[in-house]
């Protein structure tokens, strides 16, 4: 199982022990954002838009659907759509982060800040 998928698993089920219970089954939002990522890796991106919006509508406190689509924009070179989902990606991340620190990567808050700084650059 992938880091990010086990942080938002534990986010999700802070009560399970990972080292003694069995891993769960694939929840809808990590379905829906999974489906997402292979939509975008093959540059299908209306229908990745499509598929984190609707992660996004099924977790209001997301960051990581708010940080792809943020991704997806400034690929597509729609900066202000990308930096306006980064700028909520990046708000959602900190509060996740203060509520359950152990259940989340510090380093995702410095990549979405980093990718705000690319994006004030014009890159």
């Amino acid at each position: 199982m992938n880091t990010i998928k086990m942080m938002i698993m534990k986010f999700q089920n802070p009560e399970l022990d990972f080292e003694k219970d069995p891993v769960p089954t694939e929840t809808e939002i990590d379905w829906t954002h999974n489906k997402g990522i292979k939509y975008w890796n093959r540059k299908k991106y209306r229908k990745a838009i499509e598929m984190f919006q609707r992660e996004i509508a099924m977790d209001k406190g997301d960051y990581f659907g708010h940080w792809c689509l943020g991704q997806i924009y400034a690929e597509l070179g729609h900066k202000k759509e990308a930096r306006e989902y980064y700028e909520v990606a990046l708000q959602n991340a900190k509060k996740r982060y203060e509520e359950y620190p152990e259940g989340m990567d510090e380093e995702i808050i410095q990549e979405i800040t980093e990718d705000i700084k690319s994006m004030k650059k014009g890159n």
